[in-house]
């Protein structure tokens, strides 16, 4: 049985996080490392990471850190075919290894798996487009009443 507890705490400090690189006090690239500290952080104590991250799950890039609005695409690093996945399973963790969450902007996700051959970006969300659901590509925010900051 997971641990939600430990998402759920380290969501907290994810909040603070964005509210220092939203008012400067801290760069994109260190809040990109905190970020996926915490995001990594839930597994000592068998988290969820989506949890964690819900203060920015699907409503803001995982590696720009640019917040989202309704209708912009977002695209996760675990949609892509479980056959590209194999063949590529090192370049995929290394690019992991680089973001906050694994979601992405069309921007940041092609020019990560960009890295992997020339195109390969663009031919992947091409697939998630056409095999995913418009939910799990778009703009979505899955916070609870009690999550969000008003």
């Amino acid at each position: 049985m997971s641990c939600h507890d430990i998402g759920r705490g380290l969501s907290s400090v994810v909040k603070v996080i964005l509210e220092k690189l939203d008012s400067g006090e801290i760069s994109a690239n260190t809040a990109r490392d905190l970020l996926y500290a915490c995001r990594k952080g839930v597994h000592w104590c068998d988290g969820n990471e989506n949890e964690a991250m819900i203060q920015m799950h699907q409503m803001r890039c995982g590696y720009c850190l640019k917040k989202l609005s309704e209708g912009d695409t977002i695209y996760s690093l675990y949609d892509i075919p479980h056959s590209f996945e194999n063949e590529h399973h090192q370049e995929i963790r290394a690019i992991d290894a680089k973001i906050a969450d694994y979601f992405l902007c069309s921007e940041c996700f092609d020019m990560q798996f960009d890295t992997i051959a020339p195109g390969t970006g663009a031919e992947m969300r091409k697939y998630i487009e056409e095999k995913c659901s418009e939910d799990c590509w778009h703009f979505k925010d899955w916070r609870r009443p009690w999550e969000i900051d008003e």
